[in-house]
């Protein structure tokens, strides 16, 4: 959606409002739907592995090669004993590998489900709370104190704004936000005048696109 070579932090407001092809008032929904269809949703891909390799990756080390073959020769050789343990030890091992990863795939799930969070977004000019992944390029949301942060995102409006971003600096003293624009390339803790999702507003009200 951004075509100028410039950081969004460089561009004055109207600039950043004119490359986002928005308004104040914020997108339409057909056109934030248009846009969501366009660039997908606001959330991390997930990136899911075919049936087949879940099913196959327990035996594909080498250590469990070594054991297969162990149990082939064991069938062939006749040693039906040492082809029966061989064979629980492995199948043991695929009961584990596949238990952890149903345990790692619901913890994500719960992750990525606590990770929505409902942000007041101007639509057709009016205030709707919407889901954090339905947010796309060009939406105007509100900031409000103690609300955690839906999106990367420059601030169009600011009234006192602090927020926390311990989460990507380490330090715990909220860092003073604001609207004007910044010249030169600067580092992400002083983008003074861009907000990034995760953190936390500390305090004050504004606007970012």
């Amino acid at each position: 959606m951004q075509k100028s070579s410039q950081p969004v932090y460089n561009l004055e407001i109207t600039q950043a409002l004119q490359e986002f092809h928005t308004s104040r008032s914020g997108l339409t929904n057909h056109e934030a739907a248009r846009r969501r269809q366009e660039h997908g949703p606001n959330a991390l891909p997930v990136h899911k592995q075919p049936v087949w390799r879940r099913i196959v990756e327990p035996f594909a080390s080498v250590f469990v090669g070594m054991l297969v073959i162990a149990f082939i020769i064991s069938i062939i050789g006749g040693h039906v004993a040492d082809a029966i343990i061989v064979g629980i030890v492995v199948g043991i091992n695929a009961i584990v590998y596949y238990a952890q990863q149903y345990s790692v795939d619901k913890a994500l799930k719960s992750l990525r489900d606590h990770d929505i969070t409902y942000a007041p977004t101007l639509r057709d000019g009016t205030t709707t709370h919407i889901p954090s992944e339905e947010l796309t390029y060009g939406d105007i949301v509100h900031m409000n104190e103690g609300m955690k942060i839906p999106a990367d995102g420059r601030i169009i409006t600011a009234s006192q704004l602090e927020c926390d971003e311990a989460l990507l600096t380490g330090e715990s003293i909220p860092v003073h936000k604001h609207a004007a624009a910044i010249s030169g390339e600067v580092p992400i803790y002083s983008q003074h005048n861009m907000v990034f999702k995760g953190t936390y507003i500390k305090s004050g009200s504004g606007l970012m696109l």
